[in-house]
């Protein structure tokens, strides 16, 4: 996220409602002005990865997938609200060996 602290608590009660138990949440901070980003989603609980210069989506998304430590690793744009299911659905299609990557139904 870079600077968008209404979207992302926004993006953070939806995750905080609809996740599954012991979701582990990682937000990285690519570089917001005066660590706003940073701030908002450790009100959250959320790990944060703080990048001190915006490298953009890419480089802020692989820093993130660096951070986690689940075996799956969904995601989500800061102007994501998820919904009821959201992650059961996806984690559902990992039950076939075959399958190692989804992407969910976006409206």
């Amino acid at each position: 996220s870079y600077s968008r602290t209404d979207l992302l608590e926004l993006c953070l009660a939806s995750v905080s409602r609809f996740a599954p138990p012991r979701t582990e949440v990682v937000v990285v901070d690519d570089g917001s002005r005066d660590a706003c980003v940073s701030r908002v989603a450790r009100a959250f609980g959320a790990t944060v990865v703080r990048r001190e210069r915006a490298g953009g989506f890419c480089v802020a998304a692989n820093a993130g997938i660096a951070a986690a430590t689940a075996p799956v690793v969904e995601l989500l744009n800061d102007d994501a609200e998820v919904t009821a299911g959201w992650a059961e659905a996806a984690l559902a299609r990992f039950a076939d060996a075959r399958v190692a990557a989804v992407a969910p139904l976006v409206l």
